[in-house]
Formats: structure tokens, C-alpha cells, sequence
């Protein structure tokens, strides 16, 4: 049951012992294809809402208070990826002369708005990972830290702005969150010294008033710039001389639990947040979270991976690659590739690209505008090619249709 005082805990929190850090540096072989855990039902009824981001947030008291219950509700709502998809928007100068003024205003002019659902790709996944304890990371405090043995330590700035670059570059390259800037471990996925379930007994084992528990969920695989690149080139094809927006989104990227008292439910209403920052309450809330032993504690260090594709190496080419793969790609098939013939899960880039790119072309020619909520899931979706209802298109160098 929540309580009546915003400020009534229990007592002092627990003082933890960490284990020392154990890593296991093999690179004998690539990541196997991630095995999801088992969906396990949760035995209770549990409080929890969904936010206008897709976010699981949820202030149940026994997900505060029971190490197992918590771990339990995470796997459940892990199972499922994130809302992934590619948004495209055209704009261009839209000049206004004022004869009484003379003068000349440009300002953008949407021409072109829509989206493709990327989610139905994602192949492989959940994979549970978790930091390596050189990254700076928020580990129960407000500010993020770095581990040693069995001590922590506040994360330099110098280190935090590395961490960012690096967690940027890999986001747009596809790689996944394991894999450190040296590339040296690419197998190990759990790096922490901690193992997950230990990083939520922790959590759960703090008293703080203002805590949180988050876990990321993390999409990879594609190199999305490498997309990004290819898709302003074809568009640039069709003399379209406005200005492309392009970005990949993604919702539903967090599981979050918060304490059930009522300051911390007031904190998680946008409305009410808002209200506490014009009456200038809010600053004093921060103060408290921040600097307060008992305010608030950030636990950022596990999440879940899924894969768009997963690529293995092969070490005996003695198996034929498959001479035209389906679109939809549902089973791993053998491919040649300049780096040798690999076994590949889902669907490459190159295979979407080439399936999207004519409906793309034409969306933004003719100025296609659907809500970007409400993106197209194949290609039917999109404007039609008229060139495709004549009589005998479909069978070139024919002339007919048997």
C-alpha cells in the first residue's frame, strides 16, 4: 500500500558487498543466436502503466520490495522488442512577398510525411546484457559511476563524453551494446561483475525515496547510416529539391520501476511535473533527489538486446549460398559475402533497401502524407506504380500476358 507521508522509508539503506569483477575475455567464436528466456507469468496482479513513449513504468510495491517478483516482471515484459521504424519527412521554402513591406519570408512547407515499420524484421532476442564496470554507468547514485573491486567512483567528465560518443557511434553503425570501442570482446555480453538478478537485489534492498530501476531495451544490426546515406542518394534520383528529414525511432525502449510512495507517482505525471516546475517547487525536489542520501538512486546497468539480423562465419564452405533469398527472410540461409560465406538470420539491409527503395522514390515525388504513428508495413502500403496496371508490364520482352 502507498504511504501517507511522501517522505516515510524504513531503514538506513543496506550496505552491499560487490564481488570482484570476473570477465571472461574468449574470442574463440561469434555471439551464438540469442535464446530468449522462457516466458515465466507473473504470479500477482502488478500495478503498471504504459507511457506516450511505449515506456513500462510501474510503482507496484512488491516490484520494490521482492528481488524474485521483479525479476520475473522484467523477463515478462522483455520478451518483446521495441517499436522500431524509419521516418521521412520532405519539406521545402515556401517564399511569401509582402508588397506593402516589400518583403520576402521563407519558411518550410511539408510536402511529404511517412513512416515504415521496421519491428516485424527483428530476428533474434531478448539477449540480457549488462556494462563492464569501466563504463560510467548509474550504479544507486544520482551521478554515473565507475567500479573497482569493491568500491565505486564518480565517472570523470572526460569519461562520460567518450562513453557518449562511443554509445553514439554504435547506435548508428548497429553494433551491439556489449561490444566495447576496442572491439576486443565481442562474445561476452554480461561484463558486469554483478550478475543481473544481483543488480536487482540491490535495488530492491535500498530504502531510497526517489529510486529507479531501468532497463534498456537496445535494437542492432543494421548499419543505419550506411541506410541513411542510401536512401538520399535514390531520393536525390528524382530531382526532388526540397529538404529530406530521415530518422530511425524507436518507443517502448524502457522498463521502469519507481517507488510506490506518492511523490514518486506525482513525479511520473507529466502534468503534475510541469505544474511543480512553474511554482517553482521542483528545483528544491531535484536538490533532494541529488545531493539527499535518502533522495534518489539511478540503476542504469542491464538491458535487452535484439538483433535485425544475426551473421555467423562459416568455417568449411561446403554448403551451397542460397542463390535468391526471400524477402522476408525467415529462416538463416547461406550467403557469399567479400569477407567469405556466412550463415545469415533475418534480413539484411541490402534486402530491405532493395525491396523499399521504387515506393520510397514515389512516396516523396508525389507527396505522400500519412501519420507517422501509423506506419506502412509492406509495400502495398504505398502510392501505387501505375506503370504496374499495364497489360503486359509484368512479362518484359513478351508483349504478353499468358
Amino acid at each position: 500500500m502507498a504511504s501517507n507521508n511522501l517522505f516515510d522509508v524504513a531503514s538506513d539503506e543496506d550496505q552491499i558487498k560487490i564481488p570482484q569483477p570476473q570477465f571472461d575475455h574468449s574470442v574463440e567464436k561469434p555471439p551464438k543466436p540469442a535464446t530468449p528466456e522462457p516466458h515465466i507469468a507473473i504470479d500477482v496482479e502488478v500495478d503498471y502503466f504504459t507511457s506516450d513513449d511505449g515506456d513500462i513504468i510501474s510503482h507496484d510495491h512488491n516490484l520494490n520490495n521482492d528481488g524474485e517478483a521483479l525479476h520475473r516482471f522484467i523477463l515478462t515484459h522483455a520478451a518483446s522488442p521495441p517499436a522500431y521504424a524509419v521516418q521521412l519527412c520532405g519539406t521545402h521554402n515556401e517564399t511569401r512577398t509582402r508588397t506593402a513591406y516589400r518583403q520576402v519570408n521563407g519558411r518550410p512547407s511539408p510536402t511529404s510525411s511517412f513512416s515504415i515499420d521496421l519491428t516485424p524484421h527483428v530476428v533474434l532476442g531478448p539477449t540480457h546484457w549488462s556494462l563492464p564496470d569501466s563504463d560510467p554507468a548509474y550504479r544507486g547514485l544520482m551521478v554515473r559511476q565507475t567500479q573497482h573491486g569493491e568500491s565505486r567512483s564518480k565517472a570523470s567528465k572526460e569519461q562520460i563524453d567518450l562513453f557518449k560518443i562511443w554509445e553514439h557511434e554504435r547506435a548508428l553503425k548497429g553494433i551491439p551494446p556489449w561490444v566495447s570501442r576496442d572491439g576486443i570482446d565481442t562474445t561476452t555480453v554480461l561484463k558486469s561483475s554483478k550478475t543481473f538478478r544481483q543488480w536487482i537485489d540491490e535495488y530492491c534492498a535500498s530504502r531510497k525515496i526517489l529510486k529507479e530501476f531501468i532497463y534498456e531495451k537496445v535494437i542492432h544490426g543494421w548499419d543505419v547510416q550506411a541506410v541513411e546515406n542510401a536512401l538520399r542518394d535514390k531520393i536525390k534520383e528524382t530531382q526532388y529539391r526540397g529538404v529530406v528529414e530521415i530518422a530511425f525511432t524507436m518507443t517502448g525502449t524502457k522498463i521502469c520501476i519507481r517507488p510506490d510512495n506518492r511523490l514518486s507517482r506525482l513525479l511520473s505525471n507529466l502534468f503534475y511535473k510541469v505544474l511543480l516546475m512553474l511554482i517553482l517547487v521542483y528545483p528544491f525536489i531535484w536538490l533532494f533527489k541529488r545531493y539527499n542520501r535518502r533522495g534518489g538512486g539511478r540503476w542504469e546497468v542491464c538491458g535487452g538486446a535484439y538483433a535485425m539480423k544475426h551473421v555467423e562465419p562459416l568455417k568449411e564452405d561446403i554448403l551451397p549460398a542460397s542463390e535468391s533469398p526471400s524477402a522476408e527472410a525467415p529462416s538463416p540461409r547461406i550467403v557469399d559475402t567479400p569477407d567469405g560465406r556466412v550463415r545469415l538470420t533475418g534480413l539484411s539491409e541490402g534486402e530491405w533497401f532493395r525491396r523499399w527503395e521504387e515506393v520510397i522514390k514515389r512516396a516523396v515525388v508525389v507527396g505522400t502524407k500519412r501519420p507517422l504513428d501509423e506506419p506502412m508495413s509492406n509495400p502495398g502500403d504505398g502510392p501505387v506504380d501505375m506503370a504496374q496496371a499495364l497489360w503486359g508490364y509484368s512479362l518484359p520482352g513478351t508483349g504478353t500476358n499468358l
